[in-house]
This record gives C-alpha cells, structure tokens and sequence, in this order.
C-alpha cells in the first residue's frame, strides 16, 4: 500500500502549533519538499516542522523552496517564490492540508 493524503493519521503536535503561532503573514521563509506524495500532494519541511501541502505546481523530493506566508489561520496558506532549481516557474499558491 502507497502513502497517500487519504491513509495518513495526524496526532497533534505541540510543536506544529508553537510554529503555527511564530509564523506570521509576510514571512519568507526556506522550506524543502520532504517527500512526493502524489500529483498534488508533498510533506513539506518548515523550520523543522513537517507538513502535508497540497499544490497545483510540480516539485521534486529535497528541492529547496522560499515561500511566503499569506495567511496562517484558519488554514496556512503559501506563496512560491524561489525554487532552486534552473528551470523558472511562476509564483502560485500552496495549502497546507
């Protein structure tokens, strides 16, 4: 069986929620996609934090991604700004799901 958003359980993290509460709208911060889920989905790694995104954009396992933060409550929502990688990409946006 494949790891996919649908057969993942989550336990709340009190670590997860310290992060939610430093981060802030216009925040840029590093990030590396963690893991390809599928099509849509990745385990993105934000200051030491892993968190399932969901985004209409492609990327590769261990890219390093800067991404602004536009909104965190109620759902933490992403800006793409700079991908580390040669090929240039539009900004778009992301969710964490």
């Amino acid at each position: 069986m494949g790891i996919s958003p649908e057969n993942l359980n989550f336990i709340e993290d009190s670590a997860v929620l310290r992060l939610f509460r430093r981060l802030r709208t216009g925040m840029r911060i590093k990030s590396r996609i963690v893991l390809v889920l599928d099509k849509n989905h990745y385990l993105l790694r934000i200051q030491g934090r892993n968190l399932l995104m969901k985004s209409n954009l492609s990327f590769k396992r261990k890219e390093e991604i800067w991404i602004e933060v536009l909104k965190v409550h109620p759902k933490l929502k992403l800006r793409l700004l700079k991908i580390k990688r040669t090929e240039n990409r539009p900004g778009a946006t992301n969710y964490i799901v």
